[in-house]
């Protein structure tokens, strides 16, 4: 391909040519015998310089700490070329090149430049990559290009195809976490029945229940029959929920993102003091329980994590609707529009506890609510953020922090000192209907919101 020094040096070349013709100069017939020659050199040593190289292309990832898998959103990862000779003569000035979608935008094209590569030998040239986003991402091909010696003609030569690289989401660490806590103490306190599930309280006996649930010293103390009532599996487990389906902000900056983060992180704190996890969303339903019986590794979730994409999975209503009622449930999930505070207010009445990380500040200000209809006559409501009202999710009991964009780690801060939930209900697990709301000895509810 002729570079435009190239066409420039082509038209004097003809110009020259013309111009010995008519004046018969032979200092003229001279230079343009100079400027085809270089024209003719351009053309052949960029095809040899790029021609009979073969390049190879690898990833070296630090250690792995316990938290995390490498390579991680927010972490460096090095990526090595090793360009091979496999020829006997040198090769001069030449350039490669890629593309790296998981770095920062301003910095994905990967530039490496070779003096020198003697024949039969190779060069290893690495590139520290600071990772930007997480997900699947697939690594550009290495190009190699010359244009020497003069750069009138330049080469450019595919060596390596696309490379899949997988960026797991960043986990932070979190210092406490009053969901996952409360969970890891009533464990503590509680006794194992014969029957596989844990005594949670007694009511009275009906006909159908039981003999062998017969709960006698309860029996002898109310002078009616009483039968233990126990706690389902699922009211011992952290339910970890997120949405992908209504997505706003840009890049890594979106609702998306910060909602893997805090499930992510979550997670881990939960699954490092014993509590069981299970995870909703973007299409993950599996426990987190080390892999067995079906369930996944942490390695495992965090992969499933990373590979997460806008849209995947069920929207936030289905997988609410999902939860085994009692649940104990922490949601991440942008809120505006739509009837998703709603939604989750009713949740409240049939689960244990449930805490909400309300994703604001994402742009999604700039976009028309498909779900409220426009005033007659005038131009359809858009989203407010700054107005959404939380206050019927607090009055159900749930615990409430607001998360800003660009305060990922003040808002789970904030969620770690959230300590004002409604506790372990005392209406029955299949209780379908609101119950009042929990209060403090003052007489005022005990939600909170923080942020």
């Amino acid at each position: 391909m002729i570079t435009p020094r190239g066409a420039g040096c082509l038209a004097a070349a003809v110009a020259l040519f013309f111009l010995a013709r008519l004046t018969q100069v032979g200092w003229v017939y001279l230079l343009d015998s100079v400027l085809w020659g270089a024209l003719l050199l351009s053309a052949v040593l960029p095809w040899l310089t790029t021609m009979f190289l073969g390049a190879q292309r690898s990833l070296q990832t630090p250690p792995s700490p316990g938290s995390e898998a490498y390579p991680s959103e927010g972490g460096r990862i090095d990526i090595q070329v090793t360009l091979r000779n496999r020829v006997f003569w040198p090769r001069f000035l030449l350039n490669l090149d890629y593309r790296c979608p998981p770095a920062d935008p301003e910095h994905q094209l990967i530039r490496l430049f070779v003096a020198k590569l003697t024949g039969s030998r190779q060069a290893r040239l690495t590139s520290t990559i600071e990772l930007h986003l997480r997900g699947n991402h697939l690594l550009g091909p290495v190009f190699a290009e010359s244009a020497a010696p003069f750069g009138l003609v330049r080469r450019r030569r595919k060596l390596t195809s696309e490379e899949p690289i997988l960026v797991y989401p960043k986990v932070h660490s979190l210092a406490r976490l009053p969901l996952a806590d409360a969970l890891s103490e009533a464990a503590a306190h509680s006794k194992q029945s014969r029957s596989g599930l844990e005594p949670a309280a007694s009511r009275r006996y009906v006909s159908g229940d039981p003999r062998r649930h017969i709960h006698w010293r309860n029996t002898a103390r109310m002078g009616q029959p009483m039968v233990k009532e126990f706690q389902e599996p699922s009211q011992s487990a952290l339910h970890l929920v997120f949405d992908t389906t209504r997505v706003w902000g840009e890049g890594r900056e979106t609702t998306l993102e910060y909602a893997i983060k805090i499930v992510a992180s979550a997670a881990f704190y939960a699954h490092g003091i014993g509590v069981p996890v299970l995870v909703f969303g973007g299409g993950v339903k599996c426990p987190l329980n080390g892999g067995a019986d079906g369930g996944l590794t942490w390695a495992e979730l965090l992969r499933q994590l990373a590979s997460v994409a806008q849209g995947d999975g069920d929207d936030l209503s289905q997988t609410v609707a999902e939860l085994p009622p009692g649940s104990n449930v922490l949601v991440a999930a942008g809120l505006s529009g739509g009837s998703a505070v709603e939604l989750l207010a009713r949740a409240t009445a049939v689960h244990q506890r449930l805490a909400v990380v309300s994703l604001e500040g994402f742009g999604e200000e700039k976009f028309e609510s498909p779900e409220v209809p426009a005033q007659s006559g005038g131009t359809p409501e858009v989203l407010n953020p700054k107005g959404l009202n939380l206050e019927s999710l607090v009055s159900a009991g749930a615990a409430v922090v607001r998360c800003q964009s660009g305060q990922l780690t003040q808002a789970l801060d904030a969620l770690g000192r959230v300590d004002a939930f409604p506790g372990p209900s005392s209406r029955h697990i299949r209780q379908t209907v609101p119950a009042t709301e929990p209060q403090d000895a003052s007489g005022t509810n005990t939600g909170r919101v923080s942020g």
